[in-house]
């Protein structure tokens, strides 16, 4: 018979849970997401190519994460034009706090911050 004291079940229980996957979208804008070094945090956001519209982002600083992929989801339907979900997977490298501002506006048109629709998240890391 095998037997494991409650500490070494906990011990292996955590062992592998250093790093974690949070979704935020759009309702999350403005919030403070509490996540750990090493975690990954993927925020999705509608987005329609077929407009010249994209989401450009400004990361302060920029070494507390990185961006690990960026991927189009199209939606299911067949109507020609219709808007899908971009998907940006960030992880996170090191402690501190950061702020993503994500703007969506065509790259080629100058920004204007008062007009362009806006989504702000703040990253507390541990």
């Amino acid at each position: 018979m095998f037997k494991l004291s409650l500490l070494t079940f906990i011990s292996l229980l955590t062992a592998n849970s250093c790093c974690y996957a949070l979704d935020i979208t759009q309702n999350d804008s403005g919030k403070q997401i509490e996540v750990t070094k090493g975690d990954i945090v993927t925020i999705k956001l509608a987005e329609n190519p077929t407009t010249g519209y994209s989401w450009q982002f400004e990361v302060t600083p920029e070494n507390n994460i990185e961006v690990i992929s960026a991927k189009y989801i199209a939606p299911r339907t067949t109507l020609i034009g219709a808007g899908g979900t971009k998907e940006y997977k960030f992880e996170v490298k090191n402690t501190g706090r950061t702020t993503i501002n994500g703007y969506y506006v065509r790259p080629w048109e100058e920004l204007d911050k008062n007009t362009a629709t806006q989504v702000h998240y703040t990253i507390n890391a541990q």
